[in-house]
């Protein structure tokens, strides 16, 4: 019997369930990457301080837990901050970045994703009952493989950027941050249009499903034909830049090649929650603002490092609402929901539904916290959205986060963990443990 290749799933019939040193619950599992995300950042945060950068603990740990949960946002100001951090800062602060996105791949992996290398079969996500993950030699060995994809890329865009023409320290960064989806690159600055273009591809290929990186090398290519995730992928990216590049023709804010070239990279921006920005989306028009708000919600593929509620769950969310218009018209009709192909069971299509409305109760919870100390109305609504799906950047305007209280500044940063960790690990504390 061939054994799942992302993880190892099996419902408990039990009352409890027992691990053995080789086994964790989903509790425990979720416990170990909410405490190793925040014991990263108080250590983070310790450097903050140490050094002076920044005095106050709770701005250190929101500029600590943006960088380990790839959110990108700071309380550094503009446009002094870039000239003031030195190097090694810089260095480091896109290399907590990258170690972020590294964790996420494999907290997603053992947690939210089961699919199979050659079948592409499905699992129940994000269940905290009655799951075990098994955490033994295949776990270990399809966590080195993630990681060792996601170096390969940092490498490859690193050594290509510094082709084009960037700095050591440019390309350094703005490897570290692409391919984390983080985006915070301080000073470092695009070469050429050469520069710019490698960014974009390597912003697609990381929000990418990492599992087709494993299926490219196993020439297992028939797996790329019917996936539906990459195919809705490349959808949103060409359709998104079309419409972004008519909105900005029409306004008069570019000519035809400055829209297609600002849309493209905004779109994919926006999209796999990198959060890079080339020029001021502040003075674009409201439809191209809404429309990159709205990608930044989407997010990228279900095992990347990219934020977002994730096009695979956007796609079978709907899939039910156009089953259930069907059920209505035709009461006797028996559909089912299929993904690659494949049907998908109903108890992990009604989790992802489950999870799409949870995502939007935390979105609306975050933007009443922020608005009482938010400029404006607008501004609560595009921060929270830009913590929680992991972007940085607000499309609408600049905000200063070192504006906000001590007290808001570590709620603000509860709501980028809530992002990063899929919302369960956060919600953990609150949860009575039926199992144990």
């Amino acid at each position: 019997m061939k054994t799942d290749n992302m993880s190892i799933f099996k419902k408990n019939t039990d009352n409890g369930i027992k691990t053995n040193g080789r086994e964790l619950s989903a509790r425990r599992l979720m416990a170990i990457a909410l405490g190793c995300f925040l014991g990263a950042s108080l250590v983070s945060t310790a450097v903050y301080m140490i050094t002076g950068y920044i005095s106050n603990f709770a701005a250190a740990f929101f500029e600590s837990v943006s960088a380990f949960t790839t959110t990108g946002s700071t309380v550094f100001t503009y446009p002094a901050y870039p000239v003031y951090l030195p190097s090694w800062l810089k260095v480091y602060r896109a290399f907590c970045q990258w170690a972020g996105g590294g964790a996420t791949l494999v907290f997603l992996a053992c947690m939210l994703t089961s699919m199979d290398a050659s079948k592409g079969g499905f699992t129940k996500a994000g269940s905290a009952n009655g799951a075990i993950y098994r955490t033994g030699i295949r776990t270990v060995s399809i966590g080195r493989r993630l990681l060792l994809t996601y170096a390969i890329l940092t490498v490859a865009e690193f050594l290509l950027l510094l082709v084009s023409g960037c700095s050591l320290l440019d390309s350094a960064c703005m490897s570290l941050s692409t391919i984390s989806t983080g985006g915070f690159i301080p000073g470092a600055a695009l070469a050429n249009g050469i520069s710019e273009t490698i960014v974009v591809l390597f912003m697609i290929f990381t929000c990418l499903n990492y599992t087709l990186y494993y299926h490219a090398i196993k020439k297992h290519f028939d797996q790329f034909d019917k996936n539906t995730e990459l195919y809705a992928l490349l959808f949103i990216i060409v359709g998104s830049s079309v419409l972004i590049s008519i909105s900005l023709v029409a306004s008069g804010t570019f000519g035809v090649a400055g829209a297609v070239e600002n849309s493209v990279f905004h779109s994919v921006s926006a999209l796999s929650t990198t959060g890079f920005v080339i020029a001021d989306t502040t003075s674009w028009p409201p439809f191209a603002q809404a429309l990159l708000t709205l990608l930044s919600f989407i997010g990228g593929s279900t095992l990347s490092p990219a934020g977002g509620i994730k096009i695979m769950r956007i796609i079978v969310v709907l899939r039910l609402i156009s089953k259930s218009f069907t059920v209505r018209i035709h009461p006797k009709a028996v559909v089912t929901t299929k993904i690659n192909g494949r049907s998908m069971p109903s108890d992990t299509s009604s989790a992802m539904a489950i999870h799409f409305l949870t995502y939007f109760t935390f979105y609306l919870g975050g933007v009443f916290v922020l608005s009482f100390e938010a400029p404006d109305l607008l501004s609560s609504f595009t921060v929270t959205a830009s913590l929680l799906n992991n972007v940085g950047t607000t499309f609408t305007g600049n905000i200063a986060f070192a504006q906000f209280s001590p007290v808001m500044l570590i709620l603000l940063s509860i709501l980028m963990l809530a992002g990063r960790l899929e919302l369960y690990a956060v919600l953990l504390p609150f949860s009575r443990n039926r199992n144990s």
